[in-house]
């Protein structure tokens, strides 16, 4: 939705004739707001009139966080946060306000609305208004419907227009409930739970006032409650209330100091978008900054191929991957790559170099990753199911000095969509090749793959990713409390899929079982469920769908 429109809209609510009671009786000036017109004469009216098609839809209901665990269903009384808002910054708003015929108590509500739907997320929600001179139990209720696009201008001359339009006599909770077939509930106030309420002077202090409001065994207290006054000084004195049985005083502390920041920001920079004000002090700008501060130590030269030569050495019996009844351990692997790795170099392989590998699901597949990265190149997959057009381009545009292929495959398919070097993985010699450790020469700063996007929003672009980039994620990834080391994992995913890679080495640097999969099975869900079971798998990466 385009400003321009919303505020022509709100521009032209907030100037139409208002009733008497929104408009000749203003609380923010201390003033009665109820029952009367701009003579001060009373206006006698139905109990309900005009708000029953007002409440009809309901909005969701606030969802504000809340501290039920810790503080148990046995705590009672009302947590109270005093606020304050100098006189400086309600001359400033008067200022706004003013001009724009608007009152205070309008920008003061839309910062309370903010906050809330800051803290909520719900676009349109009510929130119980109730002026000073109100009896006790009677309640008008004011629809909120804002989004984080809007401007602060825009909420107060909303709120006006809300304000202005609303019915001359309130309604009570019990009304509401049965005019609109809402139950009884233990938990929540059943119509609104957060309020805006203009205190009197001799309602004593704000403690008091609250108490007085708590609720009662039939009606829950709202959630949220913001209580306010004019102060002699001009300024606004103020607190925000809620039940202790939900919110511990602390969150409640730093409501207040959130609503004051709120307010202050909206008067500041009132065409600003509410949802890029500032909320937070600065002792919580510290505390994210603490809690975000998760560097930890992480050697970026080392490259991606030391993940597994490092758990080789630990580990060389244990078994690093199972495919058809057939298990190649740690050691046996590493010597198989040293020779690869040998091979791939002698034919150009190095940092920087890109070689691509189209090869059906196998320990050869495996083995030719690992081996591409010890020579210190990156690999790029290519999904041999791919179409020929995708599969020709993906080899064009990655730059590859070479393909790894199958002879299945490069007899029909492979070696016919490319006229760069194209090498099955069984015809390449390496009996007379050392199997001994390989210097592999790239660093963190080379790449170690190109994967491509699905092109789903047009041609497929290649994604390029250092080394450094990929030790940090698997060093993340293992270092997690959650993870368990040594485990049996699932190769599920296509070597396409970037998540085929933590697969990979997520099991490799931590001494696990890689075990692979056939295409069929992995494609029919209850074949899936009986391998895994089967095979004893203990992690799989799969999309949430």
């Amino acid at each position: 939705m385009g400003k321009e429109p919303r505020a022509e809209a709100t521009a032209a609510a907030a100037t139409r004739a208002a009733p008497a009671w929104g408009r000749g009786l203003d609380p923010a000036a201390g003033r009665g707001a109820s029952g009367g017109d701009a003579s001060g004469q009373e206006v006698p009216a139905r109990p309900g009139e005009g708000w029953l098609e007002r409440l009809q839809a309901l909005a969701t209901p606030l969802a504000l966080p809340t501290d039920a665990a810790a503080n148990g269903e046995s705590a009672s009384g009302v947590a109270v946060a005093e606020l304050e808002l100098a006189a400086g910054e309600v001359d400033a708003a008067m200022a706004l306000a003013e001009p724009r015929g608007e009152r205070l108590a309008a920008w003061l509500l839309a910062a309370w609305a903010v906050l809330l739907f800051r803290y909520n997320g719900g676009e349109v929600f009510f929130v119980g208004c109730r002026w000073e001179t109100d009896p006790d139990g009677v309640w008008r209720p004011v629809r909120v419907q804002l989004d984080g696009a809007m401007t602060g201008a825009e909420v107060a001359a909303a709120m006006e227009a809300e304000l202005a339009s609303l019915p001359q006599a309130g309604i009570t909770v019990e009304w509401m409930c049965r005019e609109l077939g809402i139950g009884e509930t233990e938990e929540r106030h059943p119509v609104f739970q957060a309020t805006f309420e203009s205190i009197a002077p001799e309602a004593g202090d704000f403690e008091a006032a609250a108490n007085a409001g708590e609720g009662s065994e039939d009606v829950p207290a709202p959630d949220a409650r913001l209580l306010w006054r004019r102060r002699d000084d001009g300024g606004v004195a103020g607190a925000i209330a809620c039940p202790r049985r939900r919110f511990l005083p602390s969150r409640v502390g730093r409501m207040a100091r959130h609503f004051e920041r709120l307010f202050c920001a909206m008067i500041r920079e009132p065409d600003e978008a509410v949802a890029r004000l500032d909320l937070l002090g600065p002792e919580e700008h510290a505390r994210l900054r603490e809690w975000n501060a998760t560097a930890a130590p992480h050697d970026e030269t080392a490259p991606v191929a030391a993940l597994f030569v490092r758990q080789a050495r630990e580990t060389p019996e244990a078994v690093a991957v199972e495919w058809q009844g057939r298990a190649v351990g740690y050691g046996e692997l590493d010597r198989r790559t040293n020779r690869l790795a040998r091979a791939l170099q002698a034919r150009g392989v190095a940092p920087g170099k890109v070689v691509a590998i189209a090869m059906e699901r196998s320990i050869e597949m495996v083995e030719a990753v690992l081996a591409v990265l010890k020579a210190g190149g990156a690999y790029v997959p290519i999904d041999p199911a791919y179409p020929e057009a995708r599969r020709r381009f993906m080899l064009e545009d990655s730059g590859a000095v070479l393909l790894l292929t199958q002879r299945s495959l490069a007899s029909g398919t492979e070696a016919n969509v490319w006229d760069g070097a194209c090498l099955c993985v069984e015809d390449l010699e390496t009996s007379g090749v050392s199997d001994a450790p390989v210097d592999t020469p790239a660093s963190g700063r080379d790449p170690g793959y190109v994967i491509y996007t699905s092109g789903s929003t047009g041609q497929p672009k290649g994604v390029v990713m250092p080394q450094r980039a990929l030790t940090n994620l698997i060093a993340w990834q293992v270092a997690r409390p959650d993870f368990a080391r040594g485990g049996r994992v699932l190769q599920f995913s296509s070597l396409s899929f970037d998540v085929s890679f933590q697969e990979l080495f997520s099991t490799w640097a931590s001494g696990g079982t890689l075990v692979l999969i056939d295409e069929a099975t992995r494609r029919v869900a209850g074949a899936l469920f009986e391998y895994i079971r089967d095979r004893r798998i203990e992690r799989i990466f799969l999309p949430f769908v």
